[in-house]
């Protein structure tokens, strides 16, 4: 499934056949529910995904599972000496694409986040919600706009296409919450998650690496999570519609102006 491209004593990368590719995404999925299903058997906790009822149990049966799955991707980059292409971008985005990056990433910040929710929740488990969307933000950039994009331009998939590809494989990753939430809600999901997907690779383009990805992605997902923690069920619909207008937005003049995504070296320096 791997093969080396080195030749000598000079470390190369290695390369990822399409097959280890699907074995690396089972292994860095399979290893967050079977961790998560073993911590709740040994401690008798439970919690979904989104459901962050207090601190201990966030982070014993949500933050401790993510962790496991962050170790199994980082071993895998590891292994394939891939750490350079995965931090580093090369092929760079003319700055105004981070209107279209960050834009909805603030907009969910400043409108979706419910800081009563937050205020009431307290310290502890505020903090422990705010671990888990970080080292959410580190498993799923790692490995999306990390992996899955080296692995695709490693094949010498057009770049149009690794755009669309990598983007459309974690949309359908989200599938996996179908049996908590549902068929349909997590098909919605899917289509959200695509272009939120479609920004977060934008946002490595154009930042010039995996660091913006990744915290943008643990701030969309915070201000997600404050609606759930402790307990509670406030996430607004309204407040959620008018983010996903906005990503529609940015997915939209993105898309329109993809012949103007790409900057010359003097842009990119």
């Amino acid at each position: 499934m791997i093969s080396r491209t080195d030749r000598g004593d000079v470390p190369v990368r290695r390369v990822l056949s399409a097959p280890g590719f699907v074995v690396v995404l089972a292994a860095v999925v399979g290893s967050y529910f079977a961790s998560a299903w073993l911590l709740e058997q040994i401690s008798g906790l439970d919690a979904g995904y989104d459901d962050f009822p207090d601190a201990r149990t966030v982070l014993t049966v949500v933050a401790l599972p993510y962790l496991v799955s962050a170790s199994v991707v980082v071993a895998v980059i590891t292994a394939l000496r891939w750490w350079p292409p995965v931090v580093r971008e090369h092929l760079r985005a003319r700055r105004w694409v981070w209107a279209v990056s960050a834009g909805p990433v603030v907009v969910a910040l400043l409108v979706a986040t419910d800081i009563g929710n937050v205020t009431s929740s307290g310290v502890a488990l505020t903090l422990a919600v705010a671990l888990v969307a970080v080292l959410v933000g580190i498993v799923e950039e790692l490995t999306f706009r990390g992996v899955a994009i080296e692995f695709l331009r490693s094949r010498g998939v057009a770049e149009l296409a690794v755009a669309g590809w990598s983007s459309l494989l974690f949309g359908l990753f989200h599938l996996t919450n179908a049996p908590e939430n549902g068929l349909l809600p997590s098909v919605v999901q899917v289509v959200v998650t695509t272009g939120s997907g479609f920004l977060f690779y934008l946002g490595r383009r154009v930042s010039g690496g995996i660091a913006w990805p990744i915290a943008a992605h643990a701030v969309w997902d915070f201000a997600l999570f404050t609606g759930t923690m402790g307990g509670a069920s406030t996430s607004s619909t309204s407040r959620w519609a008018v983010v996903g207008l906005v990503e529609v937005v940015a997915v939209v003049v993105a898309v329109v102006r993809r012949s103007r995504i790409d900057a010359s070296p003097q842009t990119a320096a």
